[in-house]
């Protein structure tokens, strides 16, 4: 088996600068495709089978299979293969180490499902288990009629694991330029969950880009008082992605302000079930915290009885 050291050495006699820049990129986000490169036989079919720009999982994935493209294999499968894609189904576990072989074929499964049962049928797969279907679903992705749809569904769909999944199906197969083409093609309201997530992930690269092409378009929402602390500080996200900085520090000052507010108030309450429970040491700790944080004439004179 190679090592990391050795893979780059080949690769980098192969492709140029920018080129291996970008394959080693695009094969990290799908680990079975980079632990397959590992494999000296593999690699060096791989070194002869692929041309500088094509470096991608997707035709990793292909060529484990001897195949040239996915698509290709749709109907030509082995009944060995057809036989295994049937155990991955049944065992339905992302624990298990899966192979690149076995990653092509459930790449294959997942467009042979687009195919028959259309975009519903395909998230609802991909949304019954995320992890077990995201490094197959970043291989078959090029080969969907409807990749946008897919990459939408996914944002709607609102967890972190489906939008995480999103940066993995864009990181996987272009560079960060078309993956922002693709993500401003969203609804703004499905924009605002990117931006929020990449920063969450500190996906900085692409949080930066996303918000440079779309910043005219975010229109953030106006904040109040009464908000959630956690919703005023994805408001400040957005501002700041709209280029609206002081805007975004006024909305943090807000989410600061009311944090400390509910803080105090928690303190308030802890002091008085204290006060029940005829502990006066909690109690006057409790009291002093909340006049910390906020202070009033009434919890002044709370700690002062």
């Amino acid at each position: 088996m190679l090592n990391d050291t050795d893979i780059l050495q080949y690769l980098n006699q192969a492709l140029n600068e920018e080129d291996l820049s970008s394959a080693i990129r695009r094969i990290l986000y799908v680990p079975e495709a980079w632990c397959e490169i590992h494999n000296n036989e593999f690699l060096t079919l791989a070194l002869e089978k692929i041309d500088r720009a094509g470096w991608s999982p997707a035709t990793l994935a292909s060529l484990a299979i001897g195949q040239s493209s996915l698509s290709s294999a749709l109907d030509t499968l082995s009944s060995e293969q057809e036989s295994r894609i049937s155990n991955l189904i049944d065992l339905n576990a992302d624990t298990e180490n899966k192979s690149l072989v076995d990653i092509a074929l459930l790449s294959i499964t997942l467009m042979r499902i687009a195919a028959d049962e259309g975009l519903d049928g395909l998230t609802e797969a991909i949304f019954e288990n995320t992890n077990f279907w995201a490094s197959a679903l970043c291989c078959a992705w090029p080969y969907l009629e409807f990749g946008q749809e897919i990459i939408d569904a996914l944002i709607r769909e609102g967890s972190q694991a489906t939008i995480g999944l999103v940066t993995q199906i864009l990181h996987s197969n272009m560079d960060v330029p078309s993956a922002v083409q693709i993500l401003s093609d969203c609804d703004p309201n499905l924009i605002r969950k990117v931006l929020i997530s990449l920063n969450h992930m500190q996906e900085d690269e692409l949080f930066l880009a996303l918000s440079e092409s779309v910043n005219e378009e975010l229109h953030p929402i106006t904040a109040n008082n009464q908000q959630d602390p956690g919703d005023l500080s994805e408001q400040a996200i957005i501002l700041a992605a709209a280029g609206n900085a002081a805007g975004a520090q006024e909305i943090v000052s807000q989410a600061w302000d009311r944090t400390t507010l509910i803080s105090a108030q928690v303190a308030d309450r802890l002091a008085d079930i204290a006060r029940m429970d005829d502990d006066p040491v909690l109690e006057v700790e409790a009291r002093k915290q909340a006049l910390q944080l906020k202070l009033t004439p009434r919890r002044r004179a709370e700690l002062a009885k």
